[in-house]
């Protein structure tokens, strides 16, 4: 009979992926230009008309509509901060506006209105386009909900091609 040699060398583990949760994934939606990505929550209402993108929760308390713009005659490149300090001027804000990022690229500033809303701008910018996504909630900042907008404002990005 013959004998077995034994080996002192391991076998790799095996490499696993865990989900430490049960929730389906969502997905990411490239703009059909291709020059813009955005992730879609499992069970949010996703819908692109013309000039727009528009997200709705579930329990449609909170939406995310996301406009392009692009730059036409201008010389110097789109400036995110720019567009930004003229939106504020105009919001229906009450009480202060919180301006959380401030780059050349990306702004992104915080209010609510007079019915108690809660609102989050951003614009995004590459120098040529202009995105402008504005989160409405009536649910609380710190709601589940309001979390997982926050996480798709922060998605959102201009694919260089």
């Amino acid at each position: 009979m013959p004998v077995k040699k034994k080996t002192s060398a391991k076998k790799p583990a095996k490499k696993t992926i865990r989900h430490t949760n049960n929730h389906a994934r969502g997905g990411t939606y490239f703009t059909p230009k291709g020059n813009v990505s955005i992730a879609v929550p499992p069970f949010w209402f996703f819908r692109q008309t013309n000039d727009d993108l528009e997200l709705d929760s579930p329990s449609t308390a909170t939406s995310i509509v996301i406009s392009a713009f692009h730059r036409t005659g201008r010389v110097e490149a789109l400036d995110s901060r720019e567009y930004m300090k003229r939106f504020l001027q105009t919001a229906p804000a009450v009480g202060r506006k919180t301006v959380t990022l401030s780059t050349k690229q990306r702004t992104a500033a915080k209010f609510k209105d007079s019915e108690g809303a809660n609102w989050q701008c951003e614009f995004l910018t590459d120098g040529n386009t202009l995105l402008l996504a504005t989160l409405n909630s009536t649910e609380k900042p710190r709601s589940p909900e309001a979390h997982t907008a926050g996480a798709v404002l922060d998605s959102i990005k201009i694919v260089k091609r």
